[in-house]
């Protein structure tokens, strides 16, 4: 494969939202100026014979009472943190093994970046070695330097790092030494194979010695260093994990990419070094950009690193969270309301709610890099937990729902009584004030907790007893719903000790499925004695696809979710898998299923993300009733729906056509005499394997349509979701 230059820049997509119809902006430079639109393709349409385009009336009556009103929580979408590749898309932190947690090398059959050093993350020269028997953080790991020493972090995959220049980033090390030390931290350019890296920017860190301390550092890089495609050899030998044939599935057993043209192989320019140089004279200069120190009084040169964090400055996060600004935008650009944090995590036992609370470098979660059965390697990163997502999903407008390790009552550790004291006590309670003093004095606002995942939890119905009390002991004010984690009803003796507890649809049944049928499952919930009055949340949508096959299927999911009355009053949220898929090959291939991709210097939508950004920008609370004329399939749920705002100025119709080779004349009819302003927004391709790639990130788009009125034919093309948006006086 030729080397070919990537998009750069952090494209911060930014979404021009109406209530009448999706306008999709193109993302801004990086001086906040807006160039025009690329995003909207240029109105089209395919030719086809007239005799390939089937004709379909929807009859609507603007002023009829609604059915039933739609809950805006089915627009969410699931981050799994058992999987490197989910969280690095939203999480700033550039460092990848910021604790130096030991994980063996991954397996290279499923395209994970290989760890080919015994420091993981880290490449080590000179007097680098791990300690495993010192650490902040009982069990843990610390990097020891004795000069002259260099350890080196090319973050993530060990892909590199992208660096803007002429902007700051922020970072610290946790220090210990029996004596006053200089520590130098640098930002480089790797530069070309076999050449030496050129420093863009540097800091002199003065460390006057004693036990575990923090030391912050600011850098700011003098140019920017970029990032590349490069082929599969050419990331071989920079140890970057990448499959020769472009696929995960070279082993028989991990299942093949839905699609490759949107992974690709991806080398950055940067690179964080920290370094101890041997005993010399140094001068008390602290900080100098892209230079080195000088010289003057004498140092130790002996030093434990346990902990190392470089993430960019306030310009590239949310609201100073540990977020990444174009992650949250993409997020606010899909309109998402809820976010599913946790997953497959839980399975690794114990990993209790404690261990990701307090300031990252002392949080156990950072100990043991591998989780989940057979040594497959997940995402162990301590700074990203599940404050940390709360506080991002609050940020972003959205609902947080929580998966936790289901800690039995009374554990030493803290129980999950105890998690709602520590969310929601003040000062004056025992967890409360830990909260405060762990930094977060603010209440933590978590209303839905999973208590597992994909299992029975057979200790669910006193835990969630015990939660109720305490929450009802510190004053919580809004209802809390638990999630019971089998995906399926508990037994008849739990089900009605559930029923005892009066909480009604409060208790949730988590509902993981492939990308459509999560709204049938309420049928058999509701029907089911044992949960006949429990709601249900639609936690997972497991289909490893990201095409236009997943924009069809998001597309017709939703509809049936907006169209069902059943669901009204008992669907708490939906919540699609993955929020973000990495494009760059480490994990992907478990689950190649993101509705929106990353790289280190990039975030963008595919198309079922589109879909989503298409509904948010048009949702209306109020479902209608209509009638179908001559509509082929109209008994296929999922094809059509209709809303209207609460005035009834406003009614949307949403389309979906799945068929490959035959197009649809659709008229909207809103009986005699009344006719409406319409604005239309499609999305077509005539390929379901189709994706966006970081080379052409906007291939597959919405597009506006002509402006036309109601009662005039409009051509729905093969494989489409089209949104008509009418306006009434």
């Amino acid at each position: 494969m030729p080397r070919s230059r990537i998009v750069t820049g952090m494209l911060l997509f930014a979404a021009m939202m109406s209530a009448r119809s999706l306008q999709i902006a193109d993302p801004p430079t990086r001086n906040g100026d807006m160039r025009p639109s690329l995003m909207h393709r240029e109105s089209s349409e395919r030719s086809l014979p007239s005799e390939a385009r089937l004709d379909c009336t929807i009859r609507v009556d603007p002023h009829a009472p609604p059915t039933h009103r739609i809950d805006r929580h089915v627009l969410g979408c699931h981050s799994d943190a058992g999987y490197a590749h989910e969280a690095r898309g939203l999480y700033a932190e550039l460092v990848y093994g910021a604790a130096f947690e030991w994980v063996p090398d991954t397996d290279p059959t499923n395209g994970s970046a290989a760890a080919t050093t015994p420091l993981h993350g880290w490449a080590g020269a000179g007097g680098a070695t791990l300690d495993p028997n010192a650490s902040q953080i009982p069990g843990g790991t610390s990097l020891r330097l004795v000069g002259p020493a260099t350890a080196t972090n090319r973050g993530f995959g060990n892909e590199g790092l992208y660096l803007v220049g002429a902007q700051p980033y922020d970072g610290y090390l946790v220090l210990q030494s029996d004596e006053a030390v200089e520590v130098t931290v640098t930002l480089e350019h790797r530069g070309a194979p076999g050449a030496d890296p050129s420093p863009l920017a540097q800091s002199v860190l003065q460390f006057p010695g004693g036990n575990w301390t923090r030391l912050n550092f600011s850098l700011t890089p003098a140019t920017t260093a970029d990032c590349i495609g490069v082929n599969a050899a050419e990331a071989a030998a920079s140890g970057i994990g990448c499959p020769a044939n472009g696929t995960y599935a070279v082993d028989g057993v991990h299942p093949p990419l839905s699609d490759a043209s949107a992974h690709i192989c991806v080398q950055c320019g940067g690179q964080f070094t920290v370094a101890v140089r041997a005993p010399e004279r140094t001068s008390t200069t602290e900080t100098k950009q892209g230079g080195r120190g000088g010289t003057g009084g004498a140092k130790g040169n002996a030093v434990r690193v346990g902990y190392a964090s470089l993430m960019p400055g306030a310009w590239g996060r949310l609201d100073d969270l540990p977020v990444r600004a174009d992650a949250a935008a993409i997020l606010k650009m899909m309109g998402i309301t809820m976010i599913r944090w946790g997953g497959s995590y839980t399975t690794s036992r114990p990993m209790p709610w404690t261990r990701w609370i307090g300031p990252a470098w002392r949080r156990p979660s950072a100990v043991d890099g591998v989780w989940g059965a057979g040594g497959r390697i997940h995402a162990v990163m301590s700074g990203w937990g599940w404050v940390e997502m709360a506080d991002a999903a609050h940020a972003v407008g959205a609902t947080p729902v929580l998966t936790l390790d289901p800690i039995p009552n009374g554990a030493p550790e803290g129980d999950m009584a105890d998690f709602v004291e520590y969310c929601w006590g003040n000062a004056s309670t025992e967890w409360g004030a830990r909260r405060v003093a762990d930094g977060h004095p603010a209440p933590i606002n978590v209303t839905f907790v999973e208590l597992g995942n994909e299992e029975y939890n057979a200790n669910f119905v006193d835990q969630v007893k015990a939660m109720e009390a305490r929450a009802s002991a510190v004053g919580v004010p809004i209802p809390l719903q638990y999630l019971w984690p089998n995906n399926k009803p508990p037994n008849a003796t739990d089900g009605a000790r559930a029923a005892a507890l009066g909480l009604g649809d409060r208790l949730l049944i988590d509902i993981h499925n492939g990308p459509e049928g999560g709204s049938g499952a309420i049928d058999g919930i509701v029907a089911n004695p044992a949960t006949a009055s429990w709601g249900m949340l639609n936690g997972e949508t497991n289909c490893g696809d990201h095409t236009v096959r997943r924009m069809i299927s998001e597309a017709t999911d939703l509809n049936m979710y907006f169209d069902r009355t059943v669901l009204a009053n008992r669907i708490k949220g939906r919540t699609g898998s993955f929020c973000m898929e990495r494009s760059g090959y480490n994990e992907g291939g478990l689950n190649d299923q993101g509705i929106s991709f990353f790289l280190p210097n990039m975030t963008w939508l595919q198309p079922p993300g589109l879909v989503h950004a298409m509904v948010a920008s048009t949702f209306q609370p109020n479902a209608l009733n209509y009638s179908a004329a001559k509509c082929p399939f109209y008994l296929t749920d999922g094809l059509y729906s209709v809303q209207a705002s609460d005035d009834r100025k406003t009614v949307v119709v949403r389309v979906v056509w799945d068929q490959s080779t035959v197009g649809e004349n659709v008229t909207i009819d809103f009986g005699p005499g009344v006719t409406a302003p319409m604005e239309v927004t499609t999305m077509a391709w005539p390929d379901l394997g189709s994706a966006n790639t970081p080379a052409d990130p906007r291939k597959i788009a919405p597009r506006t349509l002509p402006p036309t009125v109601s009662g005039t034919v409009v051509y729905v093309e093969p494989y489409s979701y089209t949104v008509f948006v009418a306006t009434f006086p």
